[in-house]
């Protein structure tokens, strides 16, 4: 698990922190609550969506292919985020992702809950059914 909450890290610092937290293979829970990050960050942790990369495709991240929590409370993540996110997962970016908590974030209610029907349907897809849980408010 690793832990950085309540750090005050920003997209900037989200930015620098990406690459060596995509190192971490064996990673499997993120807490960025209570921190300023927002849409530029969770790009920088993320990708860019499968469109705007090369023709090879999306490289799938390390540490992104073992995470089943990420923890995004009271960040300034908006709907552009969430939309980051759901690419995310609708592109196999986080096949083992189970759990992603907003509850507090600058995401509008109709965003979030689209983000939410993508990470149940890349659950119930999954040749395993995990319990998703997204906790929205």
């Amino acid at each position: 698990m690793s832990d950085l909450a309540d750090n005050r890290i920003g997209d900037v610092g989200l930015g620098a922190l990406a690459p060596p937290l995509l190192r971490l293979a064996s990673l499997k829970v993120l807490n960025l609550s209570h921190d300023r990050i927002g849409n530029t960050g969770i790009l920088s942790l993320v990708g860019p969506p499968p469109e705007l990369e090369g023709a090879d495709g999306p490289e799938l991240n390390p540490m992104l292919s073992k995470l089943k929590r990420l923890l995004l409370n009271f960040t300034q993540v908006t709907d552009a985020g969430c939309v980051t996110l759901t690419l995310a997962i609708t592109s196999n970016r986080m096949p083992a992702l189970r759990e992603l908590s907003m509850r507090g974030s600058a995401a509008t209610n109709s965003a979030r809950d689209a983000l939410h029907e993508a990470l149940l349907r890349s659950v119930a897809s999954r040749p395993y059914f995990l319990d998703a849980r997204m906790k929205l408010k």
